[in-house]
This record gives C-alpha cells, structure tokens and sequence, in this order.
C-alpha cells in the first residue's frame, strides 16, 4: 500500500507539471555565432548556465567581439575550428586599449575558454591604482574559469602579463600558446598576484615573450609569480 501511494503521488505531480507548462528536463542550448547571435558577447549574454556559445572560424573585431565577459555564467565558449582558425583581434593601440576577456565575476573552472587566437590586445587601466595588467585576458576577484587550446599572440600591458594576469585567481590553464607578448615592467607572459593562490598551467609553450624589467623567467619573458 505504501508503494501504491508513492507511485500515485509521483502520476499527479507529473500531470499538475504538465499542465502548468514547467520544464521537467532542462536541456543545455548551443547557441551558434553568428548565425543565432551576431556577436561572441551576444551569444553570452543569451546563453542560460550550462549553454554553448559556438562560434564559427573568422577573424572578429570590434564592439561585442573584445572586452568580453562571462558575466559569471557556468558555460562553455568554443571554436567551432579551433584557434588557427578563430581569431579575436582587439586592435588595440595605448590610447584605444581593449583586451578579450575580463573575468572578474567569481567563474569557476566551468566557465570554459576554448579554442581561440587573441591578438594585438593591449590591458585597459584596470588593475590596482589604474594600472595596465592583462592585454588578452584578466582574471581577478577570485575568478579561477578554464582557458584551454587558445593562443595569445602579439599582446601589450604597461605593468602586468603583456597576455595573461592573474589577480588573486586561479586560472586552468592548458594546452595554450603564449607568444611575442610584452609587459612594459614584469611579466611578459603571465603575472600571477595573490598569496595562496595556485593559478595551473598545463601543457602550455611560451616564445618569446618580453618584458622590461627582469629575465625571461621570474620577471618577464614567461611566468611571473608575485605573492
């Protein structure tokens, strides 16, 4: 009897769901760029937690393509063709400095980066007192998203990891290329900030990256690590 009871309560729930319209199963949506949206930060914006940004190879350039954002979100942007193929070129110059990506929402590794080139980025006066940090990518405020099988290429920062900086964040990093970047002080490829935090790097290859001050590896042309 008890069995019978369950087995009736679970029919009437399914068919007071049914009849109210609610979702019973929520499925994960891909959103194409840019035949659903037209931008990459578009397909973001309309993407729910757990959704794919799917974005088709081509070089993409200016508002809602640099300087783009997670917004906090859960979900997997990936080349359809990988980085060779897929290209964010942020054009930047030091008096008009764009970046692409800015994750400062609090993503976690299932915030997922993958299969993009970013170029000619140059890192906006967003760090600490205003200072230039990250010309491709910045994480901070405890922001620790999956960059996986991207390539940061030609980049520029004033102070901070000429591609890639870590400000008290924890990044996984794999499988990416960092090359020609340039830090104008430490930090060439990557400067990573913050006590007890681990940013990882896993598989990547670094070439000939610069930075001003320091050698090629503790302060400059590779991974810089300041806690």
């Amino acid at each position: 009897m008890p069995g019978r009871i369950q087995s009736q309560t679970k029919w009437w729930l399914l068919l007071l769901c049914l009849l109210m319209n609610c979702p019973l199963i929520s499925e994960a949506t891909i959103i194409n760029v840019p035949a659903d949206q037209p931008t990459i930060q578009a397909g973001i914006d309309a993407a729910a937690n757990g959704d794919t940004v799917l974005v088709a190879s081509g070089i993409y350039t200016g508002t809602g393509n640099v300087d783009l954002s997670f917004l906090g979100k859960p979900l997997l942007v990936i080349s359809q063709d990988g980085a060779d193929g897929t290209i964010i070129d942020c054009q930047a110059t030091s008096s008009e400095r764009h970046r692409g990506f800015l994750f400062e929402s609090g993503e976690g590794p299932s915030s997922v980066l993958d299969g993009f080139s970013i170029i000619n980025g140059y890192g906006r006066n967003d760090y600490e007192s205003g200072l230039s940090a990250g010309g491709a990518v910045f994480c901070k405020n405890n922001s620790n998203p999956t960059i996986r099988n991207c390539n940061f290429l030609d980049c520029v920062a004033d102070v901070y990891g000429g591609a890639l900086c870590a400000h008290f964040s924890e990044p996984i990093v794999k499988q990416c290329v960092f090359q020609n970047n340039q830090s104008l002080y430490g930090g060439g490829g990557v400067f990573t900030v913050g006590f007890f935090y681990v940013p990882v790097f896993d598989s990547c290859v670094f070439r000939t990256n610069n930075a001003d001050f320091g050698g090629a590896f503790s302060w400059g042309g590779m991974i810089l690590t300041w806690g």
